[in-house]
């Protein structure tokens, strides 16, 4: 696996991820909206992207040691719906939370983040609530 460069503290794998994501989500007009890691949550760190009616986040969940990007629909810089994952999304039903960290698993989020944004709509972020149960 590569390593990451970048703040000190970080995730190596969460700016891994982060890196190879910021061509992709700036040439489809996102802009960078900032880096959180987010207190008392056992390392749970994220990168926001917004631009073009919607935003998408990078998390990294530090206790599953998990990778994922949510997308969200934003109106006026506000969030206007529920976050979403987009592999989720993509494919129609909620699915296992994935804890691999290879640059395989990098590479398939950015294959993600590059089908979703193709899509090309805001009303994607559908998935069938009762899947969602039968996840865990």
């Amino acid at each position: 696996m590569r390593r990451a460069t970048g703040p000190a503290g970080w995730p190596p794998q969460f700016l891994l991820t982060k890196e190879a994501l910021d061509p992709v989500l700036l040439a489809a007009g996102l802009r960078f909206a900032g880096m959180e890691r987010l207190p008392d949550s056992s390392g749970t760190a994220t990168a926001e992207y917004s631009g073009r009616g919607r935003r998408l986040r990078l998390v990294w969940e530090g206790r599953e040691r998990a990778l994922w990007i949510d997308a969200a629909r934003e109106r006026d810089a506000q969030i206007v719906s529920r976050w979403t994952d987009i592999e989720w999304s993509l494919a129609g039903t909620a699915l296992p939370v994935n804890c691999e960290l290879s640059d395989d698993r990098i590479a398939e989020l950015v294959l993600a983040a590059v089908e979703f944004l193709n899509r090309g709509r805001v009303d994607e972020l559908r998935v069938d609530p009762e899947s969602c149960d039968q996840v865990n």
